[in-house]
């Protein structure tokens, strides 16, 4: 790895944590003289075998075999507190917690890991209690996690204000500085998010498939892994659960082959599919796009290791985090749905171009659509670029290709030089916009390059990024993501600018990107 890599790798600035102090019976936390004065804490996790030395979901099979009773959200809780406990560092800050209410935050100055079962910090507190019931917004049922300031955008309580300027004294600057249009309207976002949550958990999705249909009563395997003679389509029905935090994909704990059942109180479940003829599918599609405002259509396109079930989910999800008010719909192609049939899927993705291209003229050519958006994530950004390249060439595509508006590529798993000599041309020419996230701290794209010779692929950054004329290249390597290859879907910040890309066709500039110059070109990355 270059060194401009390593540096980009490297964190610049302290991360800062949030610990509650007064609910963890299930962590023996030791404080020095006080409560309010914890200078010392013991974080010793009960009943598991070396827990900091085991990975989240073993140590979430062991929770739920020695604690029964507990809920799946008691157990997802602690397994990602006892994941976060070992992420922390000499340097760091703590924010203090009781019943998620803010109290104290301090500076760790040292911390030890004993027995792989146990961690002391040492904490110099620099403010008092807060003496406030100001309300922080953490992911509830874990007791240790990352508290981001950029959460505190916007806020108007004395207390929160308080934190974020002491955060800003700290050493902690430009904790604020994010893509956000306004105040205002990022306070009526979450607010919408929040009526949602409330009114509807249900998201209806369509979709075509080139995958195989197979006969089961499994909801979840109706699609298989070969690839269809004919294109399939249809809609799915997909729940969202009321406590759903935006960027999460709430699914049940799996181990192996082994997965704990679904829970529609819990988690993203999948709970209808339909599939149905041609005439009845564009009629029920173009109802939704003409009862909505702008009359517009969002597609995903998923990546590699992916089945038809969790395309639909993730559809769901997106279209539910990004509050997008049109018709929502994804194409599945016969991805394996497995890490060793890599290079497989790859060759899967290419051949699907057709049919995804039969897929999109349908749309086009039989709703009243007026806008439409496609995001392409990992592999899916073959099935779309090879797709546009062979319809630059068709008429009638030509007279709808003013409908096209966003194009999104995420972490696309493609040859950079394949790219820029064979797609970009005809890609360039596509929609109002197109946009390429990169990251280099995207685990499969660098194993993707890593087996193909060292050859860049086009979601790669540090100084292998793709810049050119015609693509808002965006880098989000400094992003904090617990998914290093699906930081499209599960960081707030990216899901934040894609919306007001699609929602309001905004630029990088309106979106308050920093601009970041490589040669006579740029590209752009989130303020941090």
């Amino acid at each position: 790895m270059n060194q401009l890599a390593l540096q980009n790798k490297t964190r610049i600035q302290p991360r800062v944590w949030a610990i509650e102090t007064e609910n963890s019976s299930w962590i023996s936390l030791i404080p020095g003289k006080s409560a309010a004065d914890m200078s010392h804490l013991t974080f010793e996790v009960q009943g598991l075998e070396k827990p900091l030395r085991s990975t989240e979901t073993n140590n979430a099979l062991s929770i739920a075999k020695i604690y029964n009773k507990l809920s799946n959200e008691t157990i997802s809780g602690l397994a990602a507190s006892i994941k976060e406990i070992k992420k922390i560092k000499k340097n760091d800050f703590v924010i203090r917690t009781a019943d998620k209410e803010l109290m104290d935050i301090g500076l760790v100055t040292n911390k030890v890991t004993k027995l792989s079962s146990k961690v002391e910090l040492d904490i110099e507190w620099k403010e008092e209690v807060f003496g406030s019931n100001a309300e922080l917004p953490l992911i509830a049922q874990q007791d240790i996690q990352e508290f981001h300031p950029r959460m505190l955008f916007g806020t108007e309580d004395p207390a929160l204000v308080k934190l974020e300027q002491k955060l800003s004294e700290l050493g902690l600057d430009g904790s604020t500085q994010v893509a956000y249009e306004s105040i205002s309207e990022y306070k009526s976002m979450v607010g919408q998010v929040e009526q949602m949550k409330v009114d509807d958990n249900i998201v209806e999705v369509f979709f075509g498939t080139n995958r195989n249909h197979i006969a089961t009563e499994d909801i979840n395997k109706q699609f298989g892994n070969k690839q269809s003679d004919a294109l399939i389509l249809g809609f799915c029905e997909v729940s969202i659960p009321k406590e759903h935090v935006q960027g999460v994909m709430e699914r049940p704990f799996k181990f192996l082959k082994i997965e704990f059942p679904e829970w529609l109180t819990d988690h993203i479940v999948m709970t209808k599919v339909e599939n149905v003829a041609e005439d009845h599918f564009l009629s029920r599609v173009n109802e939704k796009i003409v009862s909505s405002q702008k009359k517009d259509a969002l597609i995903f396109i998923h990546g590699f290791n992916t089945s038809f079930a969790e395309a639909a989910r993730r559809t769901a999800q997106i279209s539910f985090d990004l509050l997008f008010k049109g018709s929502t719909g994804f194409f599945s192609w016969p991805s394996t749905g497995s890490r060793l049939s890599y290079l497989a899927d790859g060759d899967k993705a290419e051949a699907s171009a057709p049919d995804f291209s039969t897929f999109l003229m349908k749309i086009l050519n039989g709703t009243e659509i007026e806008r439409l958006h496609i995001i392409a994530h990992s592999m899916g950004s073959r099935v779309l670029t090879f797709s546009l390249k062979d319809l630059d060439k068709d008429i009638s595509f030509q007279q709808k290709a003013h409908i096209m508006q966003q194009i999104i590529l995420g972490a696309p798993d493609i040859d950079q030089t394949t790219f820029k000599n064979t797609l970009l041309p005809a890609f360039k020419k596509m929609g109002k916009a197109r946009t390429l996230y990169s990251s280099d701290r995207d685990f499969p794209i660098n194993i993707s390059e890593l087996v193909r010779g060292g050859r860049p692929r086009l979601g790669d950054a540090g100084e292998s990024i793709f810049v050119e004329e015609g693509l808002d290249t965006i880098e989000t390597s400094k992003l904090p993501t617990k998914d290093s290859h699906g930081y499209l879907f599960n960081t707030k910040e990216v899901l934040t600018d894609i919306f007001y890309m699609i929602v309001h066709g905004h630029g990088p500039l309106e979106r308050r990107l920093t601009e970041v110059k490589k040669g006579p070109l740029k590209y752009w990355h989130f303020p941090h």
